[in-house]
């Protein structure tokens, strides 16, 4: 069918024009019924999505009324990846080695696409919009280099569609985290708030589907013969806030500019360009210095936004996106007003002000009282004040994709120890550590072996976990060289500190003696950096990309708090950086997985379900379990009769 905003070809079972973002599905956007968990309410998921627990994933052992409340959450959306809008195959079928151009779908009639290897359909009708849409069933992918996208993928602003539904004019929102500044070439933009406000502001180029599908955003087209050079044709209805065009001179701002800003989140994303030029107003060549088949995974995070040329000052706000920046004060506030030039789907609130709060107490009394309608980082002990009160709050569970962990220094020669370790890991009883530390709102490391984000692409979950065993943990401790000396644990949260205590305890069932050390999140950072940590209790984040994980197991890795270093794993990481065919990058990287379950630099404590409280009448919030691309262009609040 066809566009009737822009004229654009769009597939048959398409909701939203990606030539000019307008809606075209005539089928009415589903409510769903609230469904009764026997708690005296719902947890009232219209309108957010929210990624669920992968497969093998359980919660722990208590049967209360709250786990009951997640578990139904599960069955309603399903098991699969993070939220999605729609796929586009950058793998060609020819393979590593083959001749077929890589090329996306989103050409135009009149360039010839000969060369390249046509898509392939997602399985399923991704049907109309829903509040609460169905997240896909993972599937294997057949025995071929073009990867084959999930089924049915949610819509990312599930909108209301009854005319007669008041709509605030604006949305209170409270934060746990300090925007510090709204600079992208700053390295304090790296913070995950920062990120969300990125997302408001400003667009990529692309979006990210899920191992190797792709969605345009500012490019409508691009290709790759080698993987080295990339070409992209670019949408030419995009303004920036102050009025000016978007064009691909903009890209090549960005990327000069990006480069010089090392230690920011922008330079890690173009840095590997060495090249770029625009080849007209709405074509631009990017030139990496090396083949990197994760290249366009970089240019899908907010930290590769799209800068307006010459922007300085104020104009370092300006972005392409669905808000402007109206007002921020650093580690306060920031006040959002809708860019109705938008060139996508225009959101329903007129103005977001965004508020960092970070006692967490303050959070809860703040929200009690009405005076925010939507919050993130309620505390675990308090989320019960809300999910009682059914008749004012809702409770959004979001399964966070990163693990809470424990990392070994291996350059200790007490935790470098191999035998130490595994006296440590099977001294540990993981389900008593979530418990203990977030209650229903942990889940334990138990669901796998392997040390990877649970929607992190070509997670291996053949590696069987490390299963508490006191009588084990002292038969390898008296194999290890430990004489009794204390052992320091470090600690930077309050969840985590509960569950240094735990795991102190349980060290001393074995005979393993140690202390703890807790600091804020720069003093962890500083210890952890000095290489005086033995142990230490942290996020180890990890994006959707199996890429990102390379941060973690190779030297010089950002969050490589482990000091790991085995060359054989920093081999295949290079080699995976460098493979086209799908599965053989997936060998790589499920080999990879093995080596460092054979080493345990790292374990998976717990996973975190995030509480994210909400007024009644709140939707339109994208809650990805890769929480840095939170999204909320499309919140809304509907306001009582």
């Amino acid at each position: 069918m066809f566009c009737r905003n822009c004229g654009a070809e769009v597939r048959d079972s398409a909701v939203f024009c990606n030539g000019c973002g307008v809606r075209v599905s005539s089928e009415p956007v589903v409510e769903q019924q609230p469904a009764d968990y026997g708690m005296g309410g719902s947890p009232a998921m219209v309108g957010m999505q929210a990624a669920p627990y992968p497969a093998g994933v359980k919660a722990p052992g208590r049967k209360s009324k709250l786990v009951a409340l997640v578990a139904a959450v599960i069955v309603v959306l399903g098991v699969g990846a993070a939220t999605t809008l729609l796929f586009v195959s950058v793998f060609g079928s020819g393979g590593a080695g083959g001749s077929n151009s890589y090329v996306s779908s989103r050409y135009d009639d009149e360039r010839d696409t000969s060369s390249r290897s046509e898509p392939r359909a997602p399985r399923g009708d991704s049907g109309a919009a829903v509040a609460t849409p169905a997240l896909p069933v993972p599937v294997e992918s057949p025995a071929s280099s073009a990867p084959v996208p999930p089924s049915a993928p949610p819509e990312p602003a599930p909108l209301p569609v009854d005319e007669g539904v008041r709509y605030a004019d604006w949305l209170d929102v409270i934060i746990d985290g300090s925007i510090m500044t709204l600079d992208l070439l700053e390295p304090a933009a790296n913070s995950t708030v920062a990120n969300w406000c990125f997302t408001m502001t400003h667009d990529r180029l692309l979006a990210y589907e899920g191992e190797g599908w792709y969605e345009p955003c500012l490019a409508v087209a691009w290709e790759t013969s080698d993987f080295q050079t990339y070409n992209f044709r670019l949408r030419d209805d995009v303004f920036f806030h102050n009025g000016e065009k978007f064009t691909a001179h903009d890209v090549v701002y960005t990327w000069s500019i990006a480069r010089e800003a090392v230690g920011s989140g922008a330079f890690d994303r173009w840095s590997p360009v060495e090249y770029a030029a625009a080849l007209s107003d709405y074509e631009v060549t990017l030139v990496l210095g090396g083949v990197n088949v994760d290249f366009l995974f970089e240019l899908t995070m907010p930290s590769a936004s799209i800068l307006k040329q010459g922007a300085y000052g104020w104009d370092d706000y300006c972005g392409t996106g669905a808000y402007r920046v109206v007002d921020f004060v650093p580690y306060s506030h920031v006040v959002l007003e809708r860019n109705d030039n938008y060139w996508g789907e225009a959101p329903i609130t007129w103005t977001q002000i965004w508020r960092s709060v970070p006692e967490s107490y303050a959070r809860t009394i703040m929200m009690q009282n009405g005076e925010s309608q939507l919050c993130f980082g309620i505390p675990p002990e308090d989320l019960v004040l809300f999910q009682y009160d059914s008749d004012f709050f809702s409770i959004f569970p979001l399964l966070i994709n990163s693990p809470q962990s424990i990392a070994f220094n291996m350059n200790d020669p007490v935790t470098g120890d191999y035998y130490f370790r595994m006296a440590v890991l099977h001294a540990m009883d993981k389900d008593e550590i979530a418990v203990v530390a977030g209650g229903d709102w942990f889940v334990s490391g138990y669901s796998s072996g392997t040390f990877w984000g649970l929607q992190t692409d070509f997670r291996n979950d053949n590696i069987p976990p490390i299963r508490c065993d006191p009588d084990r943990a002292r038969e390898y401790l008296a194999l290890s060289g430990y004489n009794g000396e204390s052992v320091g644990i470090v600690a930077a949260t309050n969840a985590n500190l509960i569950a240094a205590e735990v795991l102190q305890y349980q060290l001393s069932m074995v005979g393993i003696i140690s202390y703890i050390e807790y600091y804020d999140l720069p003093g962890f950072m500083a210890v952890w950096q000095s290489g005086d940590a033995q142990i230490s209790l942290h996020n180890n984040y990890f994006t959707q990309s199996a890429a990102s994980t390379m941060q973690s197991f190779v030297t010089g890795g950002f969050q490589n708090r482990a000091f790991y270093d085995r060359p054989e794993v920093t081999a295949l990481f290079d080699e995976a950086a460098v493979t086209v065919d799908l599965n053989t990058r997936r060998d790589i990287y499920m080999l990879i997985q093995e080596f460092i379950a054979e080493d345990v630099p790292y374990s998976s404590m717990y996973w975190r379900i995030s509480g994210v409280v909400g007024r009644n009448g709140v939707g339109g919030v994208v809650l990805p379990s890769d929480i840095v691309n939170t999204d909320l262009r499309y919140a809304y609040w509907i306001l009582d009769d």
